[in-house]
């Protein structure tokens, strides 16, 4: 969403370039965005009740019965998607399970048809449980909680004929305590440890092991000669030895590895050397059965913030497990991830946001020498005790350590025994130096291997960037932040770095000063937003002719940098520019046309005219266009017309009426709208409605908009995000919504109508809406925030947050929330993280395939 006024955008000063952290803040009926009324009352409702049973049905109607090929024809349905459309629709109904030894392919055409139609709740997975499930996608749905994996538990199988469960076998050993590590050190401390274990059926775990049991996990046995001669690390290295699941226990006999022997020890608090730390045996979980969680290869529970330690543990054998994502499963904390003890194929790992994950979590996974992959962004929980057990990890290939911050230069040392590191992301890490820097450059492999690193808001100075000038192989940097480095040390690293492709200065004041002409040939994308960049900085640069992608967002040049860019042909390539904020007019715009190969622009608060936009009809690859400025028009989208291949408009602040509506109706290709000047009514509405491509639309300011508008609305079936905020719509208009089965986001803050509105209207909108994560209302009372079913528990710290970071339009880059306060709070609000989620999942691919390593376990941002 755009604001009304340039200088509300101050606030992206502190924000950091990753995509994954811009934040909006909708505007609460002002002209400016940015202030938000302590009067106003505005409850953030998270949907986080699963799609009811008796409405799975809906989601496979009758008439679905084609296929809708690219000519417009149709065709009929496959006999075997119908088959599995029937068998879909039915399973609510069925009395127990499916029958087990169904055909792996049956199995996965009826989870995937269960995904693609959001059909998914914990009575469509139990009736599964007797089948060999490929993959457990629930990264889609709504309401996951432990309840919904104990049907796939060991212990929830179907009893065999002898009257015994099919995985019978001992209780699972005591699980360690949530709260920080604990180690052995003598008998009084192992018996005080083990009266701290929060575990399940410790009583009848320890009439099998041992009490000195610490850890639930599955460790490979330990082989002295390979890690004596192959690793230096602190962490005992893991086998490949396959396990005997039909051998019992008879004796545990704990192995301790001492952190003595390192050159450089982990400290907790930065002051002592880490204590030796117990591990089992790897006989410790023989007895587990094999459940029909043994074949899924791809997990994916992403959003799941209900899930807990306890839910995962469920997931009693996930050995051919390849790939696992828990993004934003905020309440798992450590010994849920004793799950994938035995996941030995298990090569990306994605935890990012999982916010109270503590160190024992890394502990527990830091046998699993299969790793290539792994996502700690936002786990601001973790130490170098992390690190430390990471470094046993030596496959690593992606490691993104992005906002843990109490990582130090300490724990870059343990990384030393991974060479393999070709993606590192430190953003945020603010405990680190110019030393840790000098150590990370410095270490074995690094200089050939490393080809992307992310130093975002690290306070290093010329010093560090000097040693990253070893990184030979580097292809993307990200400093943006780094405020204390200079233009000279910077160019003369650049010089070094021949391979670089990307480069982040963003907020780097004078960072173009000296010319980096001849040092940057390979550079293809540059982001300099807010680092005072001037013309006479850019006629330094005559040569940029790889360069695709330029970001001068409020910096100080007008139109003499355009006209030298242009004219000279020195991005010849160009397809991205970004000029919002800048000085560039009318005059400026006869240059910009010479541009030819332009798929995104942005000129946000630009001195325009309608007048300056007919130079935009000869851009007929634009596909993204930011004009978010009071003084366009209606007379300025009539050129418009002809950009026939844009996909995203942005003119939040400007003068359009439904006259504009016309010409804008005249884009089919649209997917993404936003128009919040004032001036739309319904019948502007009616004319947007055959926009049927449409994905985003952002309607909200324009308060002629009432309830026969948002019924015109109700047409974009394809609509993922809604936002009728500050409109005259009011409660009669849900109704109108309840067709819009893709519907993952809707805004209706500010309506007067909507104070009203009664819990069992909202009910029935998320019972009929299945892909529905978040909607924003007024309500008028403090503890509304959480829209559940009725007996289902809340999360208590969903009605406690106070925090008003809510994103709806996230593709506009202006408005990003002050990251300084995301960097002073401890966390967010449930409620809020399901909202992100759900906008998040509208410019996305959640399909992911088991082969497609190179793009799931990619942490980097590749987006410009």
């Amino acid at each position: 969403m755009g604001s009304a006024c340039s200088t509300q955008r101050h606030d992206r000063g502190n924000s950091s370039s990753r995509n994954d952290r811009n934040r909006c803040l909708p505007s609460d009926g002002s002209n400016s965005t940015c202030s938000k009324s302590p009067k106003r009352l505005c409850s953030r409702h998270s949907v986080v009740s699963a799609v009811p049973d008796d409405f799975i049905s809906n989601l496979y109607p009758l008439a679905d019965n084609y296929v809708l090929e690219d000519n417009g024809w149709r065709s009929p349905k496959p006999l075997a998607d119908l088959c599995t459309d029937i068998l879909c629709r039915s399973l609510p109904y069925l009395d127990g399970a499916l029958p087990p030894g169904l055909p792996q392919d049956i199995v996965d055409d009826v989870t995937a048809s269960l995904v693609k139609h959001s059909a998914l709740n914990a009575t469509t997975l139990r009736v599964l449980r007797n089948c060999e499930l490929g993959s457990l996608t629930l990264s889609g749905c709504r309401g996951v909680t432990d309840s919904w994996l104990e049907p796939l538990s060991c212990s929830s199988s179907t009893p065999t004929t002898n009257g015994s469960s099919s995985c019978a076998s001992p209780p699972l050993l005591p699980s360690p305590p949530l709260g920080p590590m604990s180690y052995i050190k003598n008998d009084d401390n192992r018996k005080k440890d083990v009266d701290n274990m929060q575990a399940m059926d410790l009583d009848a775990a320890l009439e099998h092991h041992s009490p000195e049991v610490f850890y639930n996990a599955k460790f490979r046995e330990h082989e002295t000669s390979s890690h004596d001669s192959n690793s230096t690390s602190s962490f005992a290295s893991a086998s490949s030895k396959h396990h005997n699941n039909n051998q019992h226990d008879t004796a545990f006999v704990p192995f301790i590895i001492d952190h003595g022997s390192s050159k450089s020890n982990c400290t907790e608090n930065n002051n002592s050397k880490l204590p030796p730390i117990l591990f089992p045996q790897s006989e410790m979980n023989n007895h587990r059965g094999i459940g029909n969680t043994s074949h899924i290869k791809l997990l994916d529970l992403r959003g799941s913030q209900r899930l807990t330690d306890k839910g995962l543990l469920q997931l009693s054998d996930l050995s051919s497990l390849k790939i696992a994502k828990l993004d934003n499963c905020h309440s798992i904390q450590g010994r849920g991830l004793v799950a994938f003890s035995r996941s030995h194929h298990l090569h990306t790992l994605s935890l990012a946001n999982c916010r109270r994950l503590s160190d024992e979590a890394i502990i527990n996974i830091s046998h699993l020498i299969s790793l290539e992959a792994l996502s700690l962004d936002g786990c601001r929980c973790l130490t170098d005790r992390s690190l430390a057990a990471i470094g046993n990890l030596i496959r690593i290939k992606k490691l993104d350590l992005s906002q843990c911050d109490l990582i130090t230069d300490t724990g870059l040392q343990e990384l030393e025994h991974i060479q393999n590191i070709e993606e590192l992301s430190l953003g945020w890490c603010r405990s680190i130096t110019d030393d840790g820097i000098e150590l990370l450059a410095n270490q074995l492999g690094r200089s050939k291997n490393m080809r992307i690193l992310s130093v975002a808001r690290i306070p290093i100075t010329d010093t560090g960037i000097k040693h990253l000038s070893l990184l030979s192989a580097l292809e993307e940097l990200d400093l943006n932040g780094c405020s204390n480095i200079g233009s000279s040390s910077l160019g003369n690293t650049l010089a070094k770095l021949t391979k670089l492709e990307r480069l982040d200065v963003s907020y780097c004041p004078g960072i173009l000063r000296s010319s980096w002409q001849g040092k940057i040939k390979s550079l293809k994308t540059l982001d300099a937003c807010y680092s005072a960049v001037r013309d006479s900085h850019i006629s330094r640069l005559t040569d940029l002719s790889a360069l695709e992608e330029i970001n001068l967002d409020s910096c100080p040049i007008g139109d003499w940098t355009i006209s030298h860019l242009a004219d000279n042909t020195v991005v010849p390539n160009l397809v991205s520019l970004d000029l919002a904020d800048t000085d560039l007019s009318d005059l400026g715009m006869v240059h910009l046309a010479k541009f030819k190969k332009l798929k995104r622009l942005s000129l946000f608060y630009c001195n325009l005219t309608n007048a300056s936009l007919r130079h935009l009809t000869s851009l007929s690859n634009l596909e993204v266009l930011n004009l978010d400025s009071r003084e366009i028009g209606d007379n300025g989208l009539w050129h418009l017309r002809s950009l026939q291949n844009l996909k995203s408009l942005d003119i939040f602040s400007g003068r359009v009426t439904d006259t504009g509506c016309c010409h804008i109706a005249q884009i089919k290709s649209l997917e993404s709208l936003e128009l919040c000047g004032g001036g739309v009514t319904d019948t502007g509405c009616s004319i947007l409605a055959a926009l049927e491509n449409l994905i985003s639309l952002n309607l909200s300011q324009n308060e002629r908009i009432t309830n026969r508008g948002a019924a015109a609305l109700a047409a974009l079936s394809n609509l993922k995000a809604l936002n009728l905020s500050n409109t005259r719509v009011n409660s009669g208009a849900l109704i109108h919504f309840s067709d819009l089965m893709n519907l993952k986001s809707l805004a209706l803050y500010g309506c007067q109508g909507m104070k009203e509105t009664r819990n069992d209207m909202l009910d029935r909108l998320q019972s009929g809406l299945p892909n529905l994560k978040c909607v924003r209302l007024n309500n008028g009372s403090d503890s509304d925030g959480i829209i559940s079913a009725r007996g289902e528990d809340t999360d208590d710290e969903d009605m406690d947050s106070d925090t008003e970071q809510v994103v709806f339009g996230s593709t506009s880059n202006h408005q990003r929330a002050n990251a300084g306060e995301l960097d002073d709070a401890e966390s967010q609000s449930d409620s809020d993280s399901d909202m992100v989620d759900a906008h998040a999942d509208i410019h996305s691919d959640s399909g992911d395939e088991e082969e497609g390593y190179d793009n799931d376990s990619s942490f980097s941002d590749h987006e410009s």
